[in-house]
């Protein structure tokens, strides 16, 4: 089944291929989509914030996966991510429940409407909607109790101290019931990591709501 399935793929993929052609990057993606993707786990601290980084961004294929899903829509490399976080979610999750008798909530970084009506979609989301983790229930889903609420210049562009500053205040708690967060353990998850102001900003927005905030990033840059 796998085999006629694998065959399939390769089939329609190749005639999409020739009617929308391939970025160089995708085409690397797809050229190694079964290869797993090199971790090499760091924490940095921002504003007393930890912030836990699954793999380096200068590793060109993590570099490559990060932009296809981002700026491309790239199947592949939403999967290749979603393998990444699996290993450290699915841990995670199976000790919080050991210890604490629940599942632990994990929430993506929101992007602006504005900014998600134009890409299409958030990359973030289609990554952890792919993880084992959040299909099969290891962890609790919970896109919808956090919000961007300004649209503010792409992070990339900007300085450190500029990026500092961009982000403070966009975030907030859009819980129906903020209290009922207070004894859970939230995981905020996003790509990528430079400074680590965005998963700050995202983190002091639910803190006052939940002591027990974890912060994520598939890459640190």
């Amino acid at each position: 089944m796998y085999m006629l399935w694998n065959t399939a793929r390769v089939f329609f993929e190749q005639i999409l291929d020739t009617v929308f052609p391939l970025s160089n990057r995708v085409r690397r993606v797809r050229a190694h989509r079964n290869d797993p993707l090199t971790i090499a786990m760091h924490t940095t601290f921002l504003n007393g914030q930890s912030i836990q980084t699954l793999c380096s961004y200068s590793n060109t294929a993590v570099k490559d996966a990060i932009g296809a899903s981002k700026f491309e829509e790239s199947t592949a490399a939403m999967q290749q991510l979603a393998h990444v976080l699996d290993d450290f979610l699915i841990d995670a999750a199976l000790e919080h429940a050991y210890t604490h008798g629940e599942r632990i909530l994990v929430v993506p970084v929101p992007l602006h409407h504005t900014r998600e009506r134009a890409r299409g979609y958030n990359q973030m989301d289609a990554i952890l909607t792919r993880t084992r983790a959040v299909s099969e229930g290891f962890v609790e889903y919970a896109p919808d109790i956090l919000t961007r609420l300004r649209h503010s210049t792409p992070q990339a562009t900007l300085t450190r101290a500029a990026r500092l500053v961009n982000v403070l205040g966009a975030f907030a708690c859009i819980h129906p019931e903020p209290r009922r967060l207070r004894e859970r353990t939230i995981y905020i998850v996003d790509d990528v990591a430079t400074t680590g102001a965005t998963l700050a900003a995202a983190g002091s927005s639910l803190s006052p709501h939940c002591p027990c905030v974890e912060l994520v990033a598939i890459a640190r840059a």
